[in-house]
This record gives C-alpha cells, structure tokens and sequence, in this order.
C-alpha cells in the first residue's frame, strides 16, 4: 500500500485514539480510589426475620439521635419499625404499629427530629389510596395519624422524605418518584398542616433523602435517575448541583456530614447488583469530588435500586441500607478526618461508671435505659421502689467496656417515680425515673 495513503489512514486513527482517551480519562463518572473500611457491623437480608432477602420489602433507614437507635422501616414479617442499637446492629424491639395500613406500600420511609419525634409515610401512586402521615412522639408512644389526602393531586408520593427541627417548630418535606413537586408541612408538636407549601424541582429531583444544613435553610436533595442539587427553601434558587460526571444518576439517597470547614454527602446505590456507595466531598460544589467508597457491600440483587443513609453526626458513623442486600454502619471518621475520640465503634471510652438518664421520662409503659463502662466487669443494673424494694433486674453479669443500653417495661407496676442503680467495679451511680399511666 502507498505510504502516502498510510499516513491519513495512521492520522485519523491517532485522533480516534486521542479522542478516546479523552472520554476515559474526562467524561466518564468519577470513581473513589479510596475504599472505606468493613463496616462497623452489617446485617445481610434475609438473616433476621425483620429484614428479607427479597420482595423490596426494607427500604427506609433512620438515626435517632435522642436515643442512639438505628430505626428500620419494613415490611417483612408484617409491618414493623424496627429499632437496632447503632453501635451493634442488634434488634431491641419494634415500634408501636397500632393502625398503620393503607397505600401501595402501608410502611415506605421513616425519619427523625434531632429530639426523636418520629416520621413514617406510606406510598401512594398518582391515583387511588391517600398518601398517609403518621407520627410517633417517642420510639415508646402510640402512632397518630397526622395526615390522610393527596398533597399536590395525580402525583406519586412516599419515595422521598425529610425533616427538620425539633419540639413544636418542625418541618416535614415529601415527594416521590416521576414527582416535580414537593410538598412541606409544618408540625407544631401537635398538629401537621393540612395545606402543604408546595416548592417545584425537576421531576424526580428529590425521591431520595432532603437534608438540611445546620444553621441555613439550605437543602440538599437526590433521587435516583436525577443528579444532586441544593437549594434554598426560602427563595427557591438552585444554589448547587452535582453533575452525573461526577456522581452517576443511579444513586439515589444522600446523607449530610460537615466538619469546621468542609461539607460531606454519603450516597448510593451505584446498580441493581453494585450496592456501592460513595462518600463526596462537596465544600466546594462546583468542584465536588468523589473521595472514598464502600464497595459493594454484600451480595445480592436490589432490583429497583433503592438505598437509605442515615449519618450519626456524633460519632462520623454512616448507616447504609441496600433494599434486599445489607444493613451496615461504616466509620468515616478516619476518611473523613474529622477529629473525634473514637476507641469503640467511634465511641470515647469515659473514665469512670456513666449512667443516663432514660429516655423517655416520663415514660408509659417502656424506656431505655443507657449506660457506660470504663473497663470490663461484671454489672448489676436494677429498678427500685420507693420502699427500696427491688422491682426489676435490667442487666446482670459480665460487660464489655463501652455503650450499653437496657429496656424497662413496667407492665403491672403503678405510677411513681422508681429509682434505677448500676453496679460495677466497686462503684455506683444512682438515678430517679417517673412512670406516668
């Protein structure tokens, strides 16, 4: 062949090349080089009878920052919210569900105030059955339906779900899938607007997570198959947004961590089969990145892409939850670099026997009960009247050092404030308790 037909052929392909590599190297989505550690503990599904491998039954996750629960919307085995001690992944019980049905899914997303006032909707399509609001003061209290109607009609909702605020100045934001709206209530520790604000995004902008920024009124929001974007709740401005460059539109949900100078989203799932999740740093928006990932967290097919993240701020611990994969908690203290104690599963270790005061109190008829070890020993925790005498054993027996937490249901006894005792390594610490029925 002519030479001097070779070297067009050998020009065009080496711009086919440049040209390719160009798209790999700039325009494909950003990957984290960065794996984060195994997870702090992980319950796979199918392992607990609150948590299936299959049907998309688990598709909500929520920290309850008032007792240090990890809340868990399901439908599997009934429906149920189930409460996990974050700092272990194990079951301590269940919500009260009394009159909770209703919708294509009766139970779909759950969330907490700062002060533990729990959220739960159900999800309803663009026509049909109403979309429901209900409302737990407490994780002891008897739910209340606070809202039953179509917020904006011939919309889908019960996907996307937020909350802000605490005591009687709270505020409820909703939406879901194929949705361009979304709709706020407000709560004053009572009663729920009926009359929602309605605030327009793009359609699907927010079927995943809506969270504040401390201090502002700025939200983020996310959902699968959109790109991330925040705005500002008074005004309506778009302030940022996340490219599919940098984040591929598949994942869905956000958490929000922020240090003195630098802001953080948790996100996921990456596929039906990646349940992958990526942390980003998004301090500056324009230039956000991906800094670190999970790697897919378990096995197992999540057919419709849903996740949840919930972050405890306290500890820099993100809970993830793939629908049918995995429940997981993760320490991002150390990706992170944010500066906290962390000695137990991102705990301090206290220097001397901690006892807390329950929560709730007054209470009717559960509460727990939390307490702190210095080191490992062996632990009495007991109830008594106001007689002296002993009216429940909470805890007994060898402790490891750390958080440890114990239930007190006071069926069959009276009202009255009781007395609650821990006793371990020579010391004891005393606190008073009211029962209220």
């Amino acid at each position: 062949m002519s030479t001097h037909i070779l070297h067009p052929i050998r020009t065009v392909l080496y711009h086919l090349a440049a040209a390719l590599l160009f798209v790999i190297f700039f325009c494909m989505p950003a990957t984290a080089q960065t794996l984060i550690g195994d997870p702090v503990w992980k319950v796979t599904g199918g392992q607990t009878n609150w948590f299936s491998g299959f049907g998309n039954q688990v598709r909500s996750i929520a920290f309850n920052k008032a007792t240090g629960n990890l809340l868990v919307a399901s439908r599997a085995d009934g429906l149920r919210i189930e409460r996990l001690n974050a700092l272990t992944g194990e079951s301590i019980g269940s919500l009260d569900m009394t009159n909770v049905f209703g919708g294509l899914l009766p139970l779909n997303r759950v969330a907490v105030t700062d002060d533990g006032q729990i959220f739960a909707i159900n999800l309803i399509l663009e026509s049909g059955v109403d979309f429901k609001i209900y409302y737990w003061a407490d994780e002891q209290a008897t739910p209340r339906l606070l809202y039953e109607g179509k917020p904006t009609p011939g919309d889908r909702y019960g996907d996307g779900i937020g909350v802000f605020g605490t005591g009687d100045d709270v505020t409820l934001m909703v939406s879901g899938t194929f949705n361009s709206n979304i709709s706020i209530f407000t709560f004053d520790g009572q009663n729920l607007s009926q009359d929602p604000v309605v605030f327009p995004v793009p359609q699907d902008a927010a079927n995943g997570n809506m969270v504040l920024v401390p201090g502002t009124r700025h939200v983020w929001m996310n959902g699968r198959d959109t790109i991330i974007r925040k705005y500002d709740l008074d005004t309506g401005e778009l302030l940022a947004s996340i490219g599919s460059s940098v984040v591929p539109i598949s994942y869905g949900d956000i958490g929000y961590i922020a240090s003195e100078d630098r802001e953080f989203l948790f996100t996921g799932v990456g596929g039906v089969e990646d349940n992958n999740f990526l942390l980003l740093d998004v301090t500056n928006p324009a230039n956000a990145q991906v800094i670190a990932q999970t790697g897919n967290i378990a096995p197992g097919e999540n057919l419709f892409r849903v996740a949840s993240v919930a972050i405890d701020p306290e500890r820099v611990v993100g809970f993830v939850l793939a629908t049918n994969v995995a429940v997981a908690a993760y320490d991002l203290s150390d990706v992170l670099e944010i500066p906290v104690s962390v000695e137990q599963h991102g705990e301090q270790l206290p220097t001397a026997l901690e006892l807390h005061q329950n929560y709730p109190n007054p209470f009717n008829p559960s509460t727990t009960i939390r307490f702190s070890l210095p080191e490992a020993g062996e632990v009495n925790l007991t109830v008594f009247d106001v007689t002296g005498r002993a009216v429940a054993v909470l805890a007994e027996g060898f402790h490891q050092a750390g958080s440890h937490q114990a239930q007190f249901n006071a069926t069959g006894l009276g009202s009255g404030v009781y007395v609650y005792r821990l006793q371990s390594g020579g010391q004891s610490v005393s606190r008073m308790l009211s029962l209220i029925k």
